[in-house]
């Protein structure tokens, strides 16, 4: 399973992994995202914060980042992703990003709080959290 996780705290990734014992690619702001869905690797799930870091150093959100997956068609000529899991603790970053998913009727998209503190994985039961809405 191939995951592609947005998040500028890598203690949340660094918890994600150890609960779940999945690997990820790690991308700490909006460019490496961008950068990691053009290199035309297949993600079958990306998970998505909103906050991406202070003000001041912001060039981008998770809102762009949906907003990308939305928008752009050539990350899914190699198969694209199926499944977005937004984690964020933002509840406006939420919304925002969950009313410009509407336009992507094609990708499942889940609202998963503290994904990374509660997260596990298992062959059977596939990726499970601990808290979700």
């Amino acid at each position: 399973m191939k995951i592609l996780f947005l998040d500028d705290d890598v203690s949340r990734v660094e918890s994600f992994q150890k609960g779940t014992g999945l690997v990820v690619t790690h991308v700490k702001n909006y460019q490496e995202f961008v950068d990691a869905m053009n290199t035309g690797q297949r993600f079958d799930i990306i998970m998505l914060d909103h906050d991406l870091g202070y003000p001041e150093d912001v060039v981008g959100t998770g809102a762009d980042a949906m907003k990308f997956l939305v928008d752009d068609d050539k990350w899914r000529s190699v198969g694209g992703v199926q499944q977005v899991i937004i984690h964020s603790a933002n509840p406006i970053g939420v919304a925002n990003m969950m009313a410009l998913s509407k336009h992507a009727p094609y990708l499942q998209v889940d609202v998963v709080y503290f994904a990374w503190a509660k997260a596990r994985y298992t062959e059977k039961d596939g990726l499970v959290f601990g808290y979700s809405i």
